[in-house]
């Protein structure tokens, strides 16, 4: 019986001394203190421990050994029993030199939380402050809008205002933004970082993470606003720059301009010589961009500059009246007069050089050949110039119209102009067809006194089709010819046509 009531004693203390070790672990970072809080209820129980229950379970053990020793001592049955009691005493005295020492360093880590707690409050405090201080400065910073220096011309008055700005907000505001928000952080904040991590303040922690991204979305934004106020200085920069460029070309390009313009206007030399100097001056001035003085290279320097001053956004220049769109006008006027002059002498060289046909057989030619120009580059390719054969009624086969090109298109270009084509025209009117064969080839065709243009269609292509019709008077239709909707088989005066083309 004795026995086992040590046995039962016995069992109590090893159950009590395994409580102990899982409510107070020899590791103790299985359970940190993160609060004031956490140590005193720590302490509390540590308290209890040694006021309470260590008296208690002492008696117990005393007890235990006091039986031992009376009742039990010598007899081999209690060996082991004996030997579980040796060892408790073991663990009961180590447990309790181990419960001391932490009563100690719980006392002391109550007074560090408690110390934290405070450290704890004043970053809130000094959190509080900043936060307010972070939002003046962050509207300081946007109230720096270089969109609102909004100036009517590029005299220099912008970039001076956006100097200016830029130098107050790198004397002021960025100064400021580093001595009450930044030094602020890193000393009354950031520093306390060691300090939470041994107090195991995880919550402050992330609080203080947070907080430092956004003062460093502040210092970002600090950066962009000088990098903007940098670049706005530099357009500024940039605009007066351009938009005095822009009137210096644009000078030059008038002057090159009004030069050009006498030269179109000249009269020197023969009509032969004003023509090749025109197209040497249109070769050289309107389309050469070797040289960086011709006209049309000037041109494309001033769009450049132009262009340059669009991506600016700047629409005005106080530094001359002329703009891209008056450069433009004289350019694109240049060169029609160019055009028109070139037309004017090739029909005078014509007219001059091919005396034997009258004026009106030269207009009809010139008109032919500008119809029949489809791309209208003032040349007519094989086909066109078939087509034009064909529109001026010259009886000849394709065979033989393929024939007269290659002879006429000397340089091999695939092309001829209007003087070659005039020639040729010329000699036709002259010694080819005639009024009368013109007249009985539509005869021919029509077997009537007037044609349908059902019977244009069977015979022409649609270029010619629409030459003729163009310049073939059409007859009154019959009553037949009155449902006729699409005109097909309406009639026209070709006699008219081919005695007009030979006057």
């Amino acid at each position: 019986a004795i026995l086992n009531a040590v046995l039962l004693d016995l069992t109590k203390l090893e159950t009590w001394l395994d409580k102990v070790n899982v409510d107070f672990p020899q590791d103790e970072s299985i359970q940190p203190c993160t609060n004031s809080a956490d140590a005193e209820q720590a302490l509390e129980g540590l308290r209890f421990f040694h006021e309470v229950e260590v008296g208690r379970y002492q008696q117990l053990l005393t007890r235990v050994h006091l039986a031992v020793e009376t009742k039990l001592a010598g007899q081999t049955t209690a060996a082991s029993a004996i030997a579980r009691v040796n060892a408790t005493q073991i663990a009961f005295t180590a447990t309790l030199d181990r419960m001391q020492g932490l009563q100690v360093r719980m006392k002391d880590t109550l007074e560090f939380q408690r110390h934290v707690d405070g450290v704890v409050k004043a970053m809130r405090l000094t959190t509080q402050t900043l936060k307010n201080d972070m939002e003046l400065l962050d509207e300081t910073i946007d109230a720096q809008n270089v969109h609102a220096i909004v100036l009517d011309d590029s005299t220099g008055d912008e970039e001076a205002a956006l100097v200016a700005m830029k130098a107050a907000f790198e004397a002021d505001v960025a100064p400021l933004v580093e001595s009450t928000v930044v030094s602020v952080f890193a000393a009354e904040l950031e520093s306390k970082r060691e300090t939470l991590e041994r107090a195991h303040r995880g919550t402050e922690l992330l609080a203080l993470d947070a907080f430092g991204r956004r003062v460093d979305v502040l210092k970002a934004k600090v950066d962009a606003k000088l990098a903007e106020l940098n670049q706005a200085v530099i357009d500024a920069q940039r605009r007066v720059s351009l938009s005095v460029e822009f009137a210096k070309v644009a000078t030059k390009m008038v002057e090159l301009a009004a030069g050009i313009s006498t030269q179109i206007n000249a009269a020197d030399g023969s009509l032969d010589e004003q023509l090749a100097a025109l197209e040497s001056l249109d070769a050289l001035q309107m389309h050469s961009k070797d040289d960086p003085t011709h006209l049309c290279s000037v041109m494309d320097e001033l769009e450049g500059v132009n262009e340059s001053l669009e991506s600016l956004r700047v629409f005005t220049n106080p530094h001359t009246t002329e703009t891209i769109q008056s450069c433009r006008a004289t350019f694109a006027s240049l060169q029609q007069a160019l055009m028109e002059r070139q037309q004017e002498l090739e029909k005078e060289i014509a007219m001059d050089k091919l005396g034997h046909i009258t004026p009106a057989q030269l207009n009809e030619v010139n008109e032919v050949f500008h119809h029949f120009d489809l791309n209208k580059d003032g040349k007519l390719a094989r086909d066109e110039f078939i087509m034009a054969c064909k529109g001026l009624g010259f009886d000849m086969t394709e065979d033989a119209c393929h024939d007269v090109f290659d002879k006429l298109d000397t340089d091999k270009s695939d092309e001829i102009d209007l003087h070659e084509f005039s020639t040729f025209c010329a000699d036709q009117l002259q010694s080819g067809s005639t009024q009368a064969d013109v007249h009985a080839a539509f005869e021919i065709l029509a077997r009537d006194m007037a044609i349908t243009q059902d019977k244009l269609h069977e015979h022409f292509d649609a270029s010619i089709i629409e030459y003729l019709l163009a310049h073939m008077p059409p007859l009154p239709p019959s009553k037949e010819d009155e449902g006729d909707e699409d005109q097909r088989g309406h009639k026209y005066d070709y006699n008219s046509f081919a005695a007009a083309l030979f006057q």
